[in-house]
């Protein structure tokens, strides 16, 4: 999503497919919460390189706007995961694509696709997923935690931190199999 004659192949060949769906998923790492609690450790260099990284981030979403809107309009769907607070949900750019494009909001966690910290134990990683198809945004809104209130989840962090950037296989066989609906068991 960073070349633009790459988005213009990308356009061209999503052309040749009206009715495809679009997902995507941007690196999270310049919106993480604890960038604040880097800002705050490692002062001014650190901003300037976070700045930089963020700057490429809107890009990407630029981009991938710029696609997710040609499907759209094709009569296709579109989905966007980021963790549920990653401040990127606040950039105007994508709450106004959210807003105009009528985008459905949905919140899963990890936990309840079977994600685990290296101990083994379950880790609660929410995701806010955005969505033009009404079915994928209310199966997902049903797959969110499961244990008991006052269960003590692992967090996210360390070595753990990576893995948690891939999907449980539970959690992208929901997607697939929601955005091809006829596939889809919640939906039966």
């Amino acid at each position: 999503m960073s070349d633009p004659e790459e988005i213009d192949s990308l356009k061209n060949l999503l052309s040749l497919f009206p009715g495809c769906n679009l997902w995507g998923s941007l690196p999270c790492g310049p919106w993480s919460k604890w960038q604040s609690v880097n800002l705050a450790r490692h002062g001014v260099q650190f901003r300037k390189r976070l700045e930089k990284k963020r700057a490429q981030s809107k890009r990407l979403l630029k981009h991938f706007i710029e696609v997710a809107e040609l499907v759209l309009s094709q009569g296709g769907h579109k989905g966007f995961e980021w963790p549920k607070g990653a401040a990127g949900w606040q950039l105007p750019e994508l709450t106004t694509f959210i807003q105009r494009s009528g985008l459905y909001l949905a919140e899963c966690h990890g936990c309840y696709f079977g994600l685990q910290s290296s101990k083994g134990n379950p880790m609660l990683k929410p995701r806010h997923v955005v969505t033009s198809d009404y079915r994928l945004a209310t199966n997902l809104n049903k797959c969110r935690c499961q244990h008991m209130k006052g269960f003590k989840h692992d967090h996210v962090k360390g070595s753990d931190t990576p893995k948690t950037a891939f999907y449980p296989e539970p959690m992208a066989r929901t997607i697939s199999e929601c955005l091809s609906w006829s596939m889809c068991l919640r939906c039966q």
